[in-house]
């Protein structure tokens, strides 16, 4: 964890992106714009409906950045990502920019639990997101 108490970006590329699962985290309200990671891959995580992200060349993830995220908000995202992730600070790009933008994101620590296969974020909104809110916050 970061000890840092400024607020910061935050690159978001799973569930995070859905506004039923990060409004129900946070507790400020955030700018939000669409993005891409350049040299990390989106995997979906064996036997979940969640992604993992890993380094990987020539790779590009795209997401959604949070801005001036609360060291307090980023303290309840560490929580809810757990030891299976890793906060990293990357540089992203916003859609129509080319000016690299300084965030932190969650990198996926065991990269054995992995598919091979990348995440879908339209079948996880068309199928999994209702079932995946439900499962955390009932």
């Amino acid at each position: 964890m970061h000890a840092t108490l400024a607020a910061m970006n935050v690159f978001t590329y799973g569930s995070l992106m859905f506004a039923p699962v990060w409004s129900r985290l946070v507790r400020g309200r955030y700018r939000s714009a669409q993005a891409r990671l350049d040299g990390y891959r989106r995997l979906a995580v064996r036997g979940k409906s969640y992604p993992g992200l890993v380094r990987e060349v020539g790779a590009c993830c795209r997401g959604t950045v949070y801005f001036g995220v609360s060291a307090r908000d980023a303290a309840r995202l560490d929580a809810f990502e757990g030891s299976a992730y890793l906060r990293r600070t990357v540089r992203c790009r916003l859609d129509g920019s080319g000016a690299p933008l300084r965030a932190d994101t969650y990198v996926f620590v065991d990269r054995e639990r992995l598919e091979a296969c990348d995440w879908d974020p339209q079948q996880f909104a068309a199928g999994d997101l209702a079932h995946f809110v439900a499962s955390h916050w009932g």
